[in-house]
């Protein structure tokens, strides 16, 4: 839910290929931001203090998420 609410504002800043730093990206907020850039198209530099399973989990998401599109 509130990846597609972000994917919908975020559409016409983040263009496919843009590069984004996202800071807190394991959990919530952050998470929900690298998600809904990742779905975009835009590449994700991901950054994280101590959620090291949850960016693993995200870098497979985006990985399968890429190969299917």
């Amino acid at each position: 839910m509130i990846r597609k609410i972000f994917s919908s504002i975020l559409r016409p800043m983040f263009p496919m290929g843009t590069h984004v730093f996202i800071t807190g990206s394991g959990k919530r907020l952050g998470r929900a931001l690298a998600e809904a850039v990742l779905s975009l198209g835009a590449n994700v530099s991901a950054h994280f203090y101590q959620s090291h399973s949850e960016i693993e989990e995200l870098r497979n998401w985006a990985e399968i998420g890429r190969a299917h599109v």
